[in-house]
């Protein structure tokens, strides 16, 4: 467990806690994420669900070196990103939504590309 801190990248350790905290708050207050699902996909609380156990899967995955894990949190992390498209467009339309909503729902866009090519670089066991 050790030689699995020592040697794993901080660009690793950066993705593990965003997504273990991500994850846990989907499952403890899901609320936070409705605005964030398009109505199209329906009930929003099954997908607020879902992707918060994918996060936490991923977060685990990479902790473990799992091979499967870069790919998919570079998926999760792509499906979060369309959806974050889908929210920053809705919100900019929004007669409700002030300035500062409107530039953090575009702002953390570009955030996400180097989030995926780090998913990409992490780390895996050879055996």
């Amino acid at each position: 467990m050790l030689a699995n801190i020592k040697t794993t990248p901080s660009r690793t350790w950066v993705l593990l806690l965003i997504f273990t905290i991500s994850g846990l708050t989907h499952l403890i207050n899901p609320s936070l994420f409705v605005a964030l699902v398009p109505p199209v996909l329906g009930p929003t609380t099954f997908w607020i669900y879902l992707s918060g156990i994918a996060e936490l899967l991923c977060a685990l995955g990479l902790f473990l070196k799992q091979k499967w894990a870069p790919k998919l949190t570079a998926l999760v992390l792509l499906i979060i990103w369309v959806g974050n498209w889908w929210y920053a467009i809705d919100v900019t339309r929004s007669s409700e939504a002030n300035l500062t909503l409107i530039l953090g729902a575009w702002l953390r866009l570009p955030l996400q590309i180097p989030l995926i090519k780090w998913a990409l670089k992490s780390p895996v066991k050879l055996i």
